[in-house]
């Protein structure tokens, strides 16, 4: 059963992340309703029963804000954003770095005997590199390409494709690229991109002089606020990896557009030009840039596969 979007009194947007289950309520005209975004925390180290009670936190939260709104909203179908491995046709998570302790659990079973409100209403689980690039193409920074990459950055690297308006995947629900494993000089590309990468580049540069704890968030306002260079260098290096790393991925797949998100982004004044001028001699490549909806796309993107 697929339910529209245009003609949905509302779709629960889910976004699963291993910290937080970010939630909110989606309009038939595809914008969250207002006072229905919920943040729920979570460990997703911890046992099994608590990560199925914040699930059930959300569900109570989301019907509890349809009820209350003016009209009174019915939830006709729940899209739910979720790191990988996961198997998307048996709604069962694959991971073991994180939700180890539901491993193989059919989510879709368990949650609707834990919380029966949520009835026959259709869920989807999505990848969230996907989502996120489905909420950037259909109402943020993509809109309008037909070939557009999405690179999420954060703890790790994810990667997302959409060609010709429909999401390319690796023929079991994944990225159609392991962005994450892509060597890079000695390593890995997630060992310059992600959090882990720049703290370490920014104390490569820094040297002995480099403060003890410092953050990505911290080591950009260092960049920005004081100009320091190492700060500088290590953005530097982690735009330049990225688009070394993405130009025949780009070449390949002859995308006109490179959306980077997740929290890392913020800092895209930063990595952003070195990132272009990797990226300099992609033919294809029009467009270069931060997403519109860094804490929201990959709700917008839960609610329209929701909506299929």
């Amino acid at each position: 059963m697929t339910v529209s979007l245009k003609s949905a009194p509302c779709i629960l947007a889910i976004d699963a992340g291993g910290t937080f289950f970010k939630s909110a309520l989606v309009a038939p005209d595809g914008e969250i309703l207002v006072g229905t975004q919920h943040t729920v925390p979570v460990d997703s180290q911890g046992p099994a029963s608590g990560i199925l009670a914040a699930w059930v936190s959300v569900f109570k939260a989301a019907f509890a804000a349809a009820a209350a709104s003016t009209p009174a909203r019915r939830i006709a179908a729940i899209g739910v954003s979720t790191p990988g491995p996961f198997d998307y046709a048996r709604h069962t998570s694959l991971m073991t770095h994180k939700f180890q302790a539901i491993r193989g659990l059919d989510l879709r079973r368990a949650l609707g005997e834990l919380y029966p409100e949520i009835g026959d209403i259709p869920l989807r689980f999505i990848h969230d590199a996907h989502a996120f690039i489905i909420g950037e193409h259909g109402r943020g920074a993509a809109c309008g390409h037909e070939r557009v990459i999405g690179v999420t950055l954060g703890t790790g690297v994810g990667f997302g494709c959409i060609i010709d308006g429909a999401i390319r995947d690796n023929g079991s629900g994944g990225p159609l690229v392991s962005l994450f494993r892509k060597p890079y000089r000695d390593g890995l590309l997630e060992d310059y991109v992600s959090r882990r990468g720049i703290i370490r580049l920014y104390r490569e540069h820094a040297g002995q002089g480099a403060p003890p704890g410092l953050d990505v968030a911290e080591i950009a306002s260092l960049a920005i606020t004081r100009q320091d260079p190492a700060a500088r260098a290590a953005f530097d290096d982690a735009g330049r990896a990225l688009g070394e790393t993405l130009r025949p991925v780009v070449d390949e797949l002859s995308a006109t557009c490179l959306v980077a998100g997740g929290q890392i982004a913020r800092a895209f004044p930063l990595f952003g030009p070195a990132l272009r001028d990797a990226l300099a001699g992609c033919g294809s490549l029009r467009l270069v840039t931060v997403a519109r909806h860094i804490d929201t796309a990959g709700l917008y993107g839960a609610a329209m596969a929701a909506a299929g």
